[in-house]
């Protein structure tokens, strides 16, 4: 059942700005995500249809930037967002043009309400991409400006105690002709170019200029000289480093590391509305709710290990966490319905929540718990009914109950 080289199974969840699923499945561990995202933009459509959605925005990580899917998003009557990876040609031109026009940025600006949120910078342009009119969105990133530049900073100062090491290393050899040394620092640059298909350029902030000097010891013989014994001269051949820090290239690469770009089909004015690359950041940064939706699927005390004998069972299995995380999030969308700054709820260790998850809910009463758990559980904790606090009162209220559930 379980291989060591791929995952057992996997999940795949399309939700809404809730977080809440609109569409899930469980498949093949092997199955890539620029096959998934493709597959399921239809079925997508037909469960929107069934609601009178007629068309939508989809979101999606940097897999789903493929021909198959923006064919896919096409018939599905759809547009798309995603990242564009870095490797693609219009990508590399969009950082090139934002690079040479550094006033084309527009002001700096936030998409959340926190004083330590990330500011981004925004410069849009357009390209063709498999014959698809795409907005690109190149973006600047504060707090991904800081991170690469410690990053960075990292970086050079291992490369110049590795440069120094190998100089060190150098310097305990003499070599007895210009040829010896020679083949020794081929050996030495040959041994970096083999790492280089690894990893990226050895050196990125140094440049490193080699060379063979000579020069002129004494050699004496072993034990006490003898009287008016002239020492031997020798000529020695010694590889020397010179090691210059290239200040350009490291602050190019810092300027230009936190920016990345966003690449969509929705047009400037979608349904009426406006949607301008600030607002195309915010429905990308919405993606986070997938990410956290997953942390609770992927949670290794549920999923590390699963003793099942057959297929169908793992994948049965797989969906009733499905269900269980569809239970999950409208239980958490119900409640935060009714929280508001003026109307925040008071949480565990007197913790004011105005967006509260389900798990901070669940940790305002043990008895919260018990409206996922069998009647049987509840039944069990009825002598608890009538103890609730006012704050826990109020939970109830919001999802339509009383206290008369546990009754």
């Amino acid at each position: 059942m379980r291989s060591s080289r791929a995952k057992q199974f996997q999940y795949g969840a399309v939700v809404n700005e809730d977080g809440i699923p609109i569409y899930a499945d469980v498949h093949d561990g092997n199955t890539s995500d620029k096959t998934w995202n493709p597959a399921i933009l239809n079925k997508v459509k037909e469960q929107l249809e069934s609601i009178e959605v007629s068309d939508f925005i989809y979101v999606a990580d940097s897999a789903a930037m493929t021909q198959d899917t923006l064919f896919a998003a096409k018939e599905a009557k759809t547009f798309l967002i995603s990242r564009a990876p870095n490797g693609l040609k219009m990508v590399k031109h969009g950082q090139k043009v934002a690079e040479e026009q550094p006033g084309e940025w527009l002001a700096p600006s936030t998409t959340a309400k926190t004083n330590n949120a990330s500011v981004y910078r925004v410069q849009e342009q357009s390209a063709i991409y498999y014959g698809f009119d795409v907005r690109l969105i190149v973006l600047e990133s504060s707090a991904l400006d800081k991170k690469k530049r410690h990053t960075f900073k990292r970086t050079k100062e291992q490369e110049f105690t590795l440069l120094q090491t190998q100089q060190q290393a150098f310097d305990k050899c003499a070599f007895h002709c210009k040829e010896d040394a020679k083949e020794a620092l081929e050996k030495w640059a040959q041994k970096k170019k083999k790492k280089k298909k690894k990893k990226k350029k050895k050196w990125q902030y140094h440049q490193v200029h080699p060379t063979i000097e000579a020069r002129q010891t004494m050699k004496r013989k072993r034990g006490r000289p003898k009287k008016d014994e002239i020492p031997q001269e020798i000529m020695t051949c010694h590889i020397q480093l010179a090691v210059t820090f290239d200040e350009r290239i490291y602050e190019e690469a810092c300027r230009k590391a936190p920016r990345f770009v966003l690449a969509t089909t929705v047009p400037s004015d979608y349904k009426g509305d406006e949607i301008d690359a600030q607002e195309v950041l915010r429905l990308y940064k919405g993606q986070s709710n997938v990410e956290m939706s997953f942390s609770f699927l992927k949670d290794p005390y549920f999923v590390d290990e699963i003793y099942l004998k057959k297929p169908t069972r793992v994948k049965v299995l797989g969906y009733l966490f499905l269900l269980a995380l569809l239970v999950y999030k409208v239980f958490q969308r119900r409640i935060r319905q009714h929280v508001t700054e003026e109307t925040a709820l008071i949480g565990a260790a007197k913790r004011k929540l105005v967006n509260p998850t389900g798990q901070a809910i669940f940790q305002m009463s043990p008895m919260f718990k018990s409206l996922f758990w069998s009647c049987r559980a509840v039944k069990s904790n009825a002598n608890l009914a009538g103890r609730f606090t006012y704050e826990q009162k109020k939970v109830l209220s919001y999802l339509g109950l009383d206290e008369t559930i546990y009754l």
